[in-house]
């Protein structure tokens, strides 16, 4: 038997379904397990349907979502793929677009942990603060359209910003032209 409902609650690994005026007991719902795992249980209001193998809703298997009033389709491009949480974080992918955007609230962060490293390939743009706590190494040319600080010393191959001295110079106020 097949039954259509609304999830009343969700506890843990079951949810309880009203199916019209029959009441569920709490029955699993179908998910994706194995090597691979993905964790996203039904949400109170969600409308569902609950296969009953023999008929009895107490043997009952969930399977999540159809759209409703109350969780319609956010997107509806077959070309689009949508995973949105309940703060309203969205992974999307547009195949139309070959374009990926994640997107946070405004207190969102995002944690990457790889101990094997770490691989931009492609042109990539920060806006924001940007900061690095560990040494960086550049293998290409480096522009800057404002200003550069340091709160240690330049080096310019061995020559050190700070330290170096020029020769033929006389002490006291005379100053050094500029450089050549």
């Amino acid at each position: 038997m097949i039954r259509f409902g609304t999830i009343q609650s969700v506890d843990g690994q079951r949810a309880v379904v009203l199916c019209g005026e029959v009441v569920s007991p709490p029955l699993p719902w179908l998910a994706i397990v194995g090597a691979w795992l993905v964790w996203l249980p039904p949400s109170q209001g969600a409308q569902v349907t609950v296969i009953c193998p023999d008929g009895d809703i107490a043997g009952g298997i969930i399977l999540n979502g159809i759209y409703s009033d109350a969780f319609a389709s956010p997107v509806t491009s077959l070309l689009s793929a949508l995973l949105k949480a309940p703060d309203d974080a969205t992974f999307v992918y547009d195949a139309a677009a070959h374009a990926l955007t994640f997107t946070l609230p405004a207190s969102g962060t995002v944690k990457i942990i790889a101990p094997g490293g770490f691989e931009f390939e492609g042109d990539t743009k920060v806006t924001g603060k940007f900061e690095a706590t560990g040494d960086a190494t550049f293998g290409a040319k480096i522009s800057a359209t404002g200003e550069i600080t340091s709160n240690d010393d330049v080096k310019v191959g061995d020559i050190s910003l700070k330290n170096h001295k020029h020769g033929g110079v006389q002490a006291g106020a005379v100053k050094t032209g500029l450089p050549e």
